[in-house]
C-alpha cells in the first residue's frame, strides 16, 4: 500500500499489504450468500515503534431481496496479532441492514451493528469496534431531483480503561440535489455531529455546477480508427470477443463486445485483416478477407468487420465412355465417325448417343488442376486418384470454378470446364465435371481385290 523510506524524523516508516478474496452465490428464492476473507499486515522499518501487525477477517453474509423489502446480515470473525509486542485480539461482530421501498420514488434504510469486545487498538485496520444504529431516507420524485436525510449513533465502551468515560456520538445529515433543464446542477448539504465529551460540529455546503464544452483541437498528424467485429449471421449481430485485428502489421484485440481501436495512425490508406487463429473454426469474413479504410489526420474513422459461417465446395471429375455403337463396317462408299452418331453409308450403321443421360461411367480421372476464384481470391487444388476435389473455409457467395484440361486422357475434352457455383453459409455445394471422348471422323473406301498374274 505504501513503503516510505525509513526516516527517524517521521517516527514511522511502515510497509503495508492488504489482500481481499471472496465469492458470492445466488441461491434459490432470491437469497444471496457471500464468503469473504481479508488479510492485512504492516511492518515498520524503525524498530523502536514496535508496530508490526497482522490482521485477519472472515465474513459470512446472507441476504434476500423480495419485492419492496431487502435485508442482509453479516457475521465477522476478527483476529489480530502484534508480532513485536506479542499481543493479540480476537472477537466476533455482526451488523444488519433492512431496506424498505414502498414506491418507486421513496425508500428507507435501517442499519445496526454490535461487537462483543470493545477493546480498542489504535493499530487496527480491519477490526470494527463498538455498537451503532442508524437509518436513512431518500425521496426522488424524478431523475433530476432528490432529497435525503440520515442519522447514526455510535456507542463505545473501554473495559481496558476503567477511568475512561463511555463514548456516544450522534451524526446527522440532510441535503438535496437538483439537476436543472440546462444541465446545471445545484446541491445543498448540512452535516452535524455531537457526543459525549466533544463539541458540536455543524457544516453547511452548497454547490452550483455549470458544465461547459471545451473543444480541444486534435493533432492533424495522426488519426484514429475504431471498429467492431460481429457475427452477421446471428440474431442481434453479437460481437466477437478476443479476435486479433491487424492494421498493416499493428495488432490489437477486440473487447467483450467485439470493439477495437487504433488511436494514433498516420493519415493514409490501410488494410484491416483478421487473424483466423483467434476466431472460431468455421468462421470467415462475410464479405472480403481484408477491409480497406482511409485514415484522415485529426479525425476518427469507424468501420466494421462481419463474420459468418463458412461454406465448402466439393466435386468429382468423371471420365465417361460411350456404350457399344452400331455396326461400323458398312460396305460401300461413305463417311462415318468412330465416336458419335454414325452417318456412314452402308449396311447396319447404328445411331447411338455415346454418353446417355445416366452416365455410363468407366472410371474417374485424377491429378487434374482445379481452380476456384472470387474477387481476387484464387484457390487451387489437385483432384485425387478418384477425381475428387474439395475447397473449404469459403466466403458465402458466387464463385467461378475452372478445371484445366492439361492432364486429360488423349482425345477427350471437358463438358463443363468453366462454371459458376453458389456457396451458402454453413453448407456444402457439390458439382460434377464430366470428361467426354472427342469424336473423330473415319472415311470409308471401296473394297477390291488385287491380282498378280504370273
Amino acid at each position: 500500500m505504501n513503503e516510505p523510506d525509513a526516516d527517524p524524523l517521521r517516527g514511522t516508516a511502515p510497509r503495508e499489504n492488504l489482500l481481499r478474496s471472496g465469492v458470492n452465490v445466488r441461491l434459490p428464492r432470491q437469497w444471496t450468500l457471500g464468503l469473504n476473507h481479508a488479510f492485512y499486515d504492516r511492518s515498520d522499518a524503525l524498530p523502536a515503534t514496535g508496530r508490526n501487525l497482522e490482521e485477519h477477517q472472515a465474513t459470512v453474509s446472507l441476504g434476500r431481496s423480495a419485492g419492496p423489502l431487502s435485508y442482509r446480515v453479516q457475521v465477522r470473525h476478527n483476529w489480530a496479532e502484534n508480532v513485536k509486542l506479542g499481543t493479540d485480539y480476537t472477537y466476533w461482530d455482526t451488523d444488519a441492514s433492512v431496506t424498505w421501498r414502498p414506491g418507486r420514488t421513496f425508500f428507507l434504510t435501517f442499519t445496526g451493528g454490535y461487537s462483543e469486545d470493545d477493546r480498542e487498538t489504535d493499530d487496527a485496520y480491519l477490526l470494527q469496534k463498538g455498537r451503532y444504529v442508524g437509518g436513512s431516507a431518500r425521496w426522488q420524485p424524478s431523475r433530476d431531483f432528490s432529497l435525503y436525510a440520515n442519522y447514526r449513533r455510535n456507542d463505545h465502551d473501554y473495559p481496558d480503561e476503567p477511568l475512561r468515560e463511555r463514548s456516544q456520538t450522534d451524526h446527522f445529515g440532510a441535503g438535496l440535489s437538483w439537476r436543472l433543464p440546462n444541465a446545471h446542477q445545484f446541491k445543498v448539504d448540512v452535516r452535524r455531529s455531537d457526543g459525549t465529551g466533544r463539541d458540536t460540529d455543524t457544516t453547511y455546503s452548497a454547490s452550483y455546477t455549470i458544465p461547459f464544452d471545451l473543444r480541444l483541437g486534435r493533432k492533424q498528424s495522426v488519426g484514429a480508427l475504431k471498429g467492431r467485429v460481429s457475427r452477421a449471421d446471428a440474431p442481434g449481430d453479437p460481437g466477437v470477443a478476443g479476435a486479433v485485428v491487424y492494421v498493416d502489421g499493428t495488432a490489437t484485440r477486440t473487447d467483450n463486445d467485439g470493439r477495437f481501436e487504433f488511436q494514433t495512425l498516420p493519415p493514409g490508406d490501410y488494410r484491416l485483416t483478421l487473424d483466423e487463429r483467434t476466431i472460431d473454426p468455421g468462421m470467415v469474413p462475410a464479405e472480403e478477407k481484408e477491409t480497406r479504410v482511409t485514415v484522415t489526420g485529426g479525425k476518427t474513422v469507424e468501420t466494421r468487420m462481419s463474420l459468418t459461417d463458412s461454406g465448402s465446395l466439393g466435386g468429382q471429375i468423371l471420365l465417361a465412355t460411350p456404350p457399344e455403337s452400331g455396326n461400323k463396317n458398312g460396305n460401300g462408299n461413305g463417311n462415318g465417325y468412330l465416336v458419335g452418331n454414325g452417318n456412314g453409308n452402308g449396311n447396319g450403321n447404328g445411331n447411338k448417343n455415346p454418353v446417355p443421360d445416366n452416365d455410363n461411367i468407366a472410371n474417374s480421372t485424377g491429378n487434374i488442376l482445379v481452380e476456384l476464384s472470387r474477387d481476387g481470391d484464387i484457390r487451387r487444388t489437385i483432384s485425387d486418384k478418384n477425381g475428387h476435389f474439395l475447397f473449404e473455409q469459403l466466403v458465402p457467395g458466387k464463385w467461378s470454378l475452372k478445371v484445366y484440361d492439361h492432364n486429360l486422357p488423349e482425345h477427350h475434352y471437358l463438358e463443363n470446364g468453366t462454371q459458376k457455383v453458389t456457396v451458402g453459409p454453413g453448407a456444402r455445394q457439390e458439382v460434377r465435371v464430366r470428361v467426354l471422348p472427342r469424336m473423330r471422323e473415319i472415311r470409308f473406301i471401296d473394297e477390291g481385290r488385287i491380282r498378280v498374274d504370273d
